[in-house]
């Protein structure tokens, strides 16, 4: 088992010169569970790898890929978004099971899921938000018009798709997937937000480029944001493995992977 503590954080920083020749732009980072394993996107190394329980680094795929970015695991699927098209691999062996062109996509950035088997995946450049069919394929616009959203996480509570956006004093909003309605959650002080993710309690967690650290919002959006981590170099999309309360951050501008313990936090 990878032991995750802050001493593991600053392993893998004070090793970056060996480690960083495996990280090409790191932009998201999903974990395998069941074999003990993460899966990292390298955007600028159109690559995917996986870091091992034994801290190993070796290539998962490296074909077809254009500006890996947003990765999700899926039943026994990997799912990767690229500039303009989303790909579905086997855990298993890496073969390539499904490949969706996105007709106009851009900059397709981030992806969630619901529980109802669908996709939706962020559109940076067009600031558009797709959904996406894991049974047929098929793929429509759902909502458009957006200024720059980057990180997405479905909210079961909500039956919403949070959206966290680029740029200053940037808004984390909600599209509410019963009515089609999209409402504000907060306009933030911080600039350049990048991933979202939640914990079991239901807080939510941001990264902002603005100031290379992650913050934490409680469900309700109410109260000012909690100061989580700080020190990272472009904080890409960031998510939690639940029955470890592990945060893990990609750091994007220096190539490295950070694991910060959550049951440290106050």
């Amino acid at each position: 088992m990878i032991k995750h503590s802050f001493t593991l954080c600053i392993l893998l920083l004070l090793c970056g010169i060996s480690m960083a020749q495996s990280y090409n732009n790191p932009e998201s980072i999903a974990y395998d569970q069941a074999a003990d394993r993460y899966f990292v996107s390298n955007k600028s190394g159109n690559t995917i790898v996986q870091l091992d329980s034994d801290e190993k680094v070796t290539t998962f795929v490296s074909d077809d890929l254009n500006g890996p970015k947003g990765l999700l695991i899926v039943g026994d699927t990997l799912i990767s978004v690229n500039n303009t098209s989303v790909q579905g691999f086997l855990l298993s062996d890496a073969s390539r099971v499904f490949n969706i062109l996105i007709d106009g996509a851009v900059f397709m950035n981030d992806v969630t899921s619901d529980n109802k088997g669908n996709l939706y995946v962020s559109d940076t450049s067009t600031g558009k938000v797709y959904q996406i069919s894991l049974k047929t394929g098929k793929y429509s616009t759902l909502v458009d018009s957006l200024v720059s959203p980057n990180g997405l996480l479905y909210d079961s509570t909500r039956h919403a798709i949070l959206i966290c956006n680029w740029g200053g004093n940037a808004k984390i909003q909600s599209f509410n997937l019963s009515d089609s309605s999209l409402s504000d959650l907060v306009t933030t002080e911080l600039s350049n937000l990048d991933g979202l993710t939640c914990d079991d309690k239901g807080n939510i967690y941001v990264s902002s480029w603005g100031s290379n650290a992650v913050y934490r919002f409680d469900a309700s959006f109410k109260n000012s944001p909690v100061l989580i981590s700080e020190g990272h170099n472009g904080p890409a999309d960031i998510s939690i493995i639940q029955d470890k309360q592990i945060l893990c951050i990609p750091n994007f501008n220096s190539n490295t992977i950070q694991f910060v313990n959550l049951d440290h936090q106050k």
